[in-house]
């Protein structure tokens, strides 16, 4: 995105407000979507601050923004791609738990697509990496104090009590069996041999990463070699 203060003309340089326009890049055709500022002298005289400039107002715009459409929905990690004046205002003002520590130093306007997919790799892969391992550091430390379970029968029933704040799943584990929502109750019927058979078959990894999911618990997935149990799963317990 850019940021243009824009101004008609004949529009007098004192005037109740000013536009902001956003403009998403990468596409043929560039939306520009305006977003009024309202200039308020209240604002201005508050306190004696310092009122906040348009670059701030944006930035907090876009920071919103990201948060509900982006991170909130995907848990995903955010790397920053800014010029260091526009990454220092952006790390200050942001409420962003997802944002990593590093960024790109670099101006997004002046990369294409690849380019800021090659940029960004190591840092969204460092990232994931420090992850994988605060959970799993997490996990080890809850399971000294028994808060954490790595057997799947014991989480489902602490799926539906609201007890997993964090359950770490194997990607792409298949576990056939029934999964009863009311008591968490798990039966396990055996791995299907084809994927015909696994349309048949319910997953209760699945079912279980739903029910934690439901009731506010967050799902990581991780490579099997990462995982801390061999069991597929491991809840972090809230008590």
């Amino acid at each position: 995105m850019s940021l243009a203060n824009y101004r008609s003309q004949n529009q007098p340089t004192d005037s109740a407000e000013e536009a902001v326009l956003l403009r998403q890049t990468g596409s043929q055709a560039p939306a520009a979507v305006p977003l009024k500022v309202p200039k308020n002298p209240v604002l201005r005289e508050a306190r004696g601050r310092k009122p906040p400039g348009l670059l701030d107002i944006f930035l907090r715009h876009v920071d919103a923004v990201v948060m509900e459409q982006g991170s909130r929905p995907t848990g995903l990690p955010l790397v920053l791609v800014a010029g260091p004046r526009v990454a220092a205002t952006f790390r200050g003002l942001s409420r962003n738990d997802q944002l990593v520590d590093d960024h790109v130093s670099l101006d997004p306007h002046l990369m294409t697509p690849d380019d800021l997919a090659t940029a960004v790799a190591p840092v969204f892969a460092a990232a994931a990496a420090a992850r994988v391992a605060r959970e799993v550091g997490a996990f080890q430390r809850a399971r000294d104090h028994e808060l954490a379970a790595g057997d799947l029968a014991d989480i489902g029933r602490a799926a539906v009590a609201g007890r997993v704040a964090t359950l770490l799943i194997e990607a792409d584990r298949f576990e056939g069996g029934r999964f009863d929502p009311a008591t968490g109750a798990v039966e396990f019927t055996g791995t299907p041999s084809g994927p015909a058979a696994r349309l048949e078959t319910g997953d209760v990894v699945g079912a279980v990463a739903e029910t934690v999911l439901a009731r506010g618990g967050a799902i990581v997935a991780l490579p099997r070699i990462e995982m801390p149990t061999e069991s597929g799963v491991a809840a972090i317990y809230r008590y």
